[in-house]
């Protein structure tokens, strides 16, 4: 049922990137009092177009955790039905966790994994391994979240690493067959300039020779000052997926991003291409 945290959702987001805690709380004391789960859907301005089919709402599962010292951590995911990613949450993972600290996070995931997925538990059908994947993901996030803020440091110290800035890249040039391509690569370029972007992202993933005529003509429009990513969004079996890298390894491209289906096949690992690969 959506209630009025569901439908503040999107400000108690906000409030959670920049809620900053004094220093001298410790992650061993921080014992949890609550779990919630909610979904949020956000209608886009003209559907995009990937290989599954238009998205016409940027849509996201929230996961948010309370501990007893006033903490609280954030977690998100998709990619699974966002109403079974919250029962998963909420029946599932919360009775695991109200009444515990926030510890060993590494320990409560695989603790997590082994009550949901085990070879013993009896789950609903629609509690696929993905959907359930994605639950334990977005609470291990409102874990790690937790422990930064318990520290007052970002999530990148909090996990081992540090503070860099990194560079942005333009995420564009999707899939909208009532638009001519020329169209969506006029748009790409304003887009770029106006954001001052120096990489750029594209959909491919409808066939290997489409997907060579797409990265060809973005390539042709901007040249190889521009460093170039493509993202076929889990759209071909094994060998398909290796064919198309196969095709666009003249291209210059930064990765391939998921070219594989969910289980389509063993991952080979640089098989001789230069192109990074995202196996999805």
């Amino acid at each position: 049922m959506l209630d009025t945290w569901h439908l503040e959702l999107a400000a108690w987001c906000g409030l959670a990137v920049g809620e900053q805690l004094s220093e001298g709380k410790h992650h061993h004391t921080m014992k949890i009092t609550s779990v919630e789960c909610a979904w949020v859907s956000l209608p886009l301005p003209r559907p995009r177009g990937l290989t599954g089919g238009a998205i016409t709402s940027s849509s996201d599962a929230v996961c948010r955790i309370r501990t007893a010292d006033g903490i609280s951590g954030i977690g998100e995911s998709r990619g699974s039905d966002l109403g079974t990613l919250c029962e998963i949450v909420t029946d599932a993972i919360m009775p695991l966790l109200v009444g515990e600290c926030v510890a060993d996070i590494e320990e409560t995931w695989q603790r997590l994994r082994q009550a949901t997925l085990g070879p013993d538990v009896l789950r609903p059908a629609k509690w696929t391994r993905r959907a359930v994947l994605g639950a334990i993901g977005m609470v291990d996030q409102a874990l790690w979240d937790i422990y930064a803020k318990s520290r007052n440091v970002p999530m990148a110290v909090a996990i081992g690493g540090e503070c860099r800035a990194v560079s942005a890249y333009l995420s564009d040039v999707f899939y909208e067959p009532d638009i001519p391509f020329e169209q969506l690569l006029d748009e790409a370029e304003a887009n770029m300039e106006r954001g001052g972007y120096s990489a750029l992202k594209v959909r491919i993933g409808c066939g290997v020779a489409d997907s060579v005529d797409r990265v060809s003509s973005v390539r042709e429009r901007f040249g190889d000052s521009v460093a170039l990513m493509v993202d076929a969004n889990q759209a071909w079996e094994l060998t398909t997926a290796v064919r198309a890298a196969q095709s666009l390894d003249g291209f210059g491209l930064s990765w391939l991003e998921e070219p594989i289906k969910p289980h389509g096949g063993a991952y080979r690992p640089h098989d001789g291409h230069d192109a990074n690969g995202d196996t999805g």
